[in-house]
């Protein structure tokens, strides 16, 4: 044990005497790639196919092990020669998102205060709970989206992008029978009215009520595909509902919307814990105390 320590101590000191800072950039730029895509991965359903391929990787490395010629012939010549152009067009989406992110970058966006983001949020969800309590008490049907830690690339272009600030009248407007966007869902990103008319996956889970419509069914698939909160006011009855985590809460006042998405987005007590995890989720299944 003190031979190895002695060993480790020798090469350590070793590696920091011929340590420069050409050394120090070359690792801190290795280090953001490998962030970025470990973003790109966690913000998308990249990820599924990424443990597919793990999967083959291992299955290659167990072939070898145990000298499986033909597997390791066919691992080898087929997906490993074709696997980066595999990689390439399975991944296209998830590439052409994170080089649009990254060529859209602002400085303006790198210096904005927390706590400015922080009222934006509050404003909006204010706005947001406002025109729900007066398209529930019409009956005016909604769906509203709250975007969570994993932005809704994918869900964003399947709207108008309006990117406007926040605006109960706005809001109705947006949801007002007849109109162009009133079908679809709006999203809300950093407590901005960012894109209208969206459409939602609906939930896969063959348990739902019967006597939930399209709107409650797309709240729930949004819920089981992403961390955002999704917000319903039904056009039968216009009782005010929520989507999280695959479950759905019905019936609840503007006032409990309010302090919920306020707990979610706004409330930073738990600095530990990123919105929508940790506390906050007991207070989803346990409702309001």
């Amino acid at each position: 044990m003190g031979e190895w320590l002695h060993e480790f101590y020798s090469n350590f000191i070793s590696v920091i005497s011929t340590f420069s800072i050409t050394d120090a950039l070359d690792i801190i730029a290795v280090t953001f790639i490998i962030y970025m895509v470990i973003k790109v991965m966690r913000e998308t359903r990249a990820v599924q196919i990424l443990k597919g391929i793990i999967l083959f990787i291992i299955v290659y490395v167990i072939a070898l092990i145990l000298n499986l010629h033909l597997l390791s012939f066919i691992m080898q010549e087929v997906v490993l020669q074709w696997g980066v152009l595999a990689v390439i067009v399975l991944f296209q989406p998830e590439i052409r998102h994170a080089l649009e992110r990254a060529g859209g970058t602002r400085i303006v966006n790198l210096i904005n205060s927390g706590e400015g983001k922080l009222k934006k949020q509050a404003d909006a969800i204010e706005s947001v709970c406002r025109a729900c309590s007066d398209m529930s008490e019409k009956k005016i049907g909604a769906l509203i989206v709250f975007e969570g830690s994993a932005p809704l690339y994918d869900i964003v272009e399947t709207g108008t992008v309006i990117d406007a600030n926040a605006d109960s009248e706005l809001v109705e407007n947006i949801f007002f029978p007849k109109s162009p966007l009133h079908d679809g869902a709006l999203v809300i990103r950093e407590g901005r009215l960012y894109s209208a008319g969206c459409i939602l996956p609906l939930s896969s889970t063959g348990n739902i009520s019967r006597d939930l419509g399209t709107r409650h069914r797309a709240a729930l698939g949004m819920s089981e595909n992403s961390d955002a909160v999704i917000v319903v006011v039904s056009e039968e009855t216009g009782a005010i509902s929520y989507a999280y985590r695959s479950t759905l809460r019905r019936n609840i006042s503007s006032g409990d919307l309010r302090d919920l998405l306020l707990k979610m987005f706004v409330d930073k007590d738990d600095e530990d814990e990123p919105a929508g995890k940790g506390r906050r989720r007991g207070f989803l299944k346990g409702g309001r105390k």
